[in-house]
């Protein structure tokens, strides 16, 4: 409307632990869940009107392997990706490593018990194992035990001037800034890029250890923005695949839930600053969470991983509008 060049990029995050967890459940392959949910929500956001130049999926893209694989080998070259070994939790029951939401417990920061071993959404501090108590395993409910194991891992702490000096310039509302300037402030620690999963990104490097290992969901998942661009472009018959993303007078903006804002203000801008090629985003729109309550239970936040939501095809199927 104001003669702006601008396309509206989405899709669906296809990998990681949801997506086996809930193919496990209903006893299909990973693939069939993904492509499965992908289509149902295309059709929720016809529903509400909602209409992108793209809404692709990391799976089912032609291009998000090569893109997510070269952006971790560009990462590796430069020296910014450490093989070491690690503790990581893990289900002697089921005789499998549990990676972020395959673990549940109590965050020793805030003490909120119930947390994924990813993040605590109660203070947004990222959990590990030295930061979860009381684990339990979400595949079998028992006790997880910790196992060592070995991932690629990224050292945050070496980017803390970057994500600062983007801060700086960045669209982003006070409250974020304050929180990811807060966490740089009390140290940054290094995180693991990989992990110990079946249905993913496999680990592109010619490396016994690397058999069986994929990449980690939040690592490819915003790469994903880059590859849905390249796909896009390709559609639209550009030259030049995705004039987007390489060009520096080209504004990228992110719209994003509270409880993502770690990894997009803080680590998609360190991965974007090792790899050196892609411009960083102009800004990033953090939406605080959205409270609801049930006639069971006390106001909390809408949570799709908990299964607290209002599920929009069965509000259109019971004659919702989109409007309200």
């Amino acid at each position: 409307m104001q003669n702006v060049d601008v396309r509206y990029v989405c899709g669906s995050d296809d990998h990681g632990v949801a997506i086996t967890a809930t193919a496990e459940k209903e006893n299909k392959t990973p693939l069939e869940v993904a492509r499965f949910y992908n289509q149902k929500q295309q059709e929720d956001f016809r529903n509400l009107n909602i209409h992108f130049d793209i809404y692709g999926s990391t799976c089912q893209s032609p291009h998000h392997y090569d893109v997510s694989q070269k952006f971790f080998l560009a990462m590796h070259a430069k020296g910014f990706l450490q093989k070491q070994s690690s503790q990581q939790f893990y289900d002697p029951h089921r005789n499998q490593f549990l990676p972020d939401r395959y673990v549940k417990g109590t965050c020793s920061y805030c003490q909120t018990p119930d947390q994924y071993g990813d993040q605590c959404e109660n203070c947004g501090k990222m959990l590990d194992v030295d930061h979860l108590s009381n684990p339990i395993s979400t595949l079998s409910g028992k006790t997880a035990t910790i196992k060592e194991t070995v991932h690629w891992f990224l050292d945050l702490s070496q980017f803390g001037n970057q994500v600062s000096e983007w801060l700086k310039t960045a669209e982003v509302r006070d409250n974020t800034k304050n929180f990811i300037s807060g966490l740089i402030k009390t140290g940054l620690v290094k995180r693991a890029m990989t992990r110990d999963l079946s249905w993913g990104i496999p680990v592109p490097l010619d490396d016994p250890d690397a058999q069986g290992k994929v990449l980690y969901v939040w690592f490819y998942a915003p790469i994903g923005y880059i590859s849905n661009c390249d796909e896009l472009a390709a559609r639209e018959g550009s030259q030049s695949v995705n004039p987007w993303w390489l060009d520096p007078d080209c504004e990228i903006y992110h719209f994003i839930g509270e409880d993502n804002a770690v990894f997009h203000c803080l680590i998609w801008i360190a991965m974007l600053s090792a790899e050196g090629r892609y411009t960083l985003p102009a800004g990033v729109v953090v939406n605080h969470f959205l409270n609801i309550q049930f006639s069971d239970s006390d106001v909390e936040k809408i949570s799709k991983s908990r299964g607290r939501a209002v599920w929009l095809h069965e509000y259109f199927a019971e004659g919702g509008n989109a409007d309200a």
